[in-house]
């Protein structure tokens, strides 16, 4: 895959909480699992740029307003412990 593809997904991702389609932790979950899944597709692949990206729309993610199941790693990978709660 390509940066052309990672940015497509991530436009992709991103557009499903802008859109009120999912809720924000949905969107963790789900930037996260792509991430992983297409991690190894390509050496110059860029996890973090791309997570910024498939995340933009979100305001502020904290556990007491964006949680949901299974969501709490990637939370806490995300925000730091001092701005939480």
């Amino acid at each position: 895959m390509t940066r052309k593809h990672f940015e497509m997904i991530a436009q992709a991702v991103d557009s499903l909480t802008r859109d009120g389609i999912i809720h924000p932790a949905e969107s963790i979950a789900v930037a996260f699992r792509f991430a992983d899944a297409i991690e190894g597709t390509n050496p110059n692949f860029n996890r973090e740029r791309f997570l910024e990206a498939a995340t933009k729309s979100l305001d502020t993610v904290t556990p007491t307003n964006h949680t949901g199941p299974g969501c709490e790693p990637y939370i806490n990978e995300l925000v730091p412990a001092s701005n939480r709660y």
